[in-house]
């Protein structure tokens, strides 16, 4: 059995105050979060979203990837918690946070329409259209950046607090 403040514990605290550090850093610096590291993985997660949502119409064809993006992970959060490793879950919530605050740039871009896009239509600038609601993309995109910056607090608090959990 280890103790309390073992090298696992130790390494857990470690990497949940670099995700901690990570997750500051793309929140407060979000136009530049599709510049990340993390945006090349989590560029073919939204792609695939779209795939996976084309069977529910056009509107959700056009959501799908951004819905997926944080879906998927939490996904995983919810694996980790039904196997009762919650240490583990802590990760993907993170990564859900992460994912969010990688759209926001998407969002606050709809009405312009500047950011370069792989192909077609921007995803935002329909979805927006669409529901008419163009004139708050400003507003929701700093609903989806406040949501993004709340998973990665509570997967930090949550991973200093469950760093102790054995996995079972």
């Amino acid at each position: 059995m280890e103790t309390a403040w073992g090298p696992k514990r130790i390494a857990r605290i470690a990497g949940t105050l670099l995700l901690a550090w990570w997750g500051w850093v793309l929140y407060h610096d979000w136009p530049n979060a599709n510049n990340s590291f993390l945006h090349n993985i989590i560029l073919p997660i939204h792609e695939t979203g779209h795939i996976v949502f084309m069977a529910f119409g056009e509107y959700m064809h056009a959501a799908g990837g951004s819905l997926f993006q944080i879906l998927f992970p939490l996904i995983f959060a919810g694996y980790f918690l039904w196997k009762k490793e919650k240490y583990a879950a802590t990760i993907p919530l993170w990564f859900a946070g992460v994912s969010a605050i990688d759209v926001v740039s998407y969002i606050k871009d709809a009405p312009y329409g500047e950011i370069e896009l792989i192909g077609g239509e921007h995803d935002w600038s329909y979805l927006l259209g669409e529901t008419r609601w163009m004139h708050a993309a400003s507003q929701i995109g700093d609903a989806v950046l406040h949501f993004g910056g709340l998973c990665v607090l509570v997967a930090v608090i949550l991973g200093l607090y469950w760093s102790k959990e054995e996995a079972k």
